[in-house]
């Protein structure tokens, strides 16, 4: 998947397999422990990426587990990143 597909699949505790067509993809896969092809040209060149769906399927309950406990802990990051740039702008929050 790409990244927002990615980031809004894990916010919601779905297992997913990302194409890493940026390494954004790859870095976003690996923080939350998805499995990913290397490149878009892997997906004609190999069964590699429907080999990482089936490993996907087998292995969701464990993913969704490891997803409920990493995504809070990158939520927490990219609130406390919102709080500081705030911060720096002079800016209140109210919340």
């Amino acid at each position: 998947m790409r990244l927002h597909a990615l980031i809004m699949a894990a916010a919601m505790g779905v297992p997913a397999v990302g194409i890493a067509y940026d390494p954004k993809v790859r870095l976003f896969s690996e923080s939350v422990g998805y499995r990913y092809t290397s490149s878009v040209t892997e997906l004609s060149q190999s069964d590699l990426f429907s080999e990482l769906l089936l490993d996907a399927w087998e292995h969701r309950e464990t993913q969704r587990q490891h997803l409920a406990r990493t995504v809070p802990l990158l939520q927490q990051r990219v609130y406390d990143a919102r709080s500081l740039a705030l911060k720096l702008l002079g800016i209140t929050e109210n919340l």
